[in-house]
């Protein structure tokens, strides 16, 4: 077989095979180099009751005293590493100095399923993603199993005092 005769095959072959390289390489190789590094604190029922504020989880149930709210709202540690979710004690969640910003100092934020732009289109508000640096991640978050079961961001973890 002569290669000069069958160039332009080789490479009418070649550019896409190396254009779809390239792509996966793009798509897959961000994920493997950025990961997130602040875990979080979410709940799941009557998100009214906790705040931020000056960096500390302050309980405002006292302020919501309603014949619904017969119970403490559960929290939860989201630990970004293994994707996994904890659930903790208010006193618990009471030692950890949060950073209640939308965007995590490493560029990270949780959209929902509908705020995925172009690829990650969907219109499930219950699916959570935690987007950044070229990463899309599902989460997976507990359910409090209840009529009023609803993810509610509260701070990144910045650390744990004490």
């Amino acid at each position: 077989m002569n290669l000069s005769k069958n160039i332009s095959l080789i490479i009418a072959i070649t550019i896409p095979i190396l254009a779809t390289i390239f792509i996966a390489v793009s798509i897959y190789l961000p994920r493997a180099l950025e990961n997130p590094k602040y875990n979080f604190l979410y709940t799941t029922d009557y998100s009214y009751q906790y705040r931020v504020e000056g960096n500390i989880l302050v309980n405002d149930s006292t302020l919501y005293q309603t014949s619904h709210l017969q119970k403490q709202a559960k929290l939860y540690i989201y630990n970004v590493s293994n994707n996994q979710s904890t659930e903790i004690s208010l006193e618990e969640a009471q030692n950890l100095y949060l950073d209640s910003s939308s965007v995590s100092s490493d560029g990270f934020q949780i959209i929902t399923g509908n705020q995925g732009g172009l690829i990650f289109r969907s219109s499930d508000y219950s699916t959570w993603y935690l987007q950044g640096q070229g990463v899309v991640r599902k989460l997976n978050i507990q359910s409090s199993n209840s009529y009023n079961n609803r993810f509610t961001f509260l701070g990144w973890i910045i650390k744990q005092n004490g």
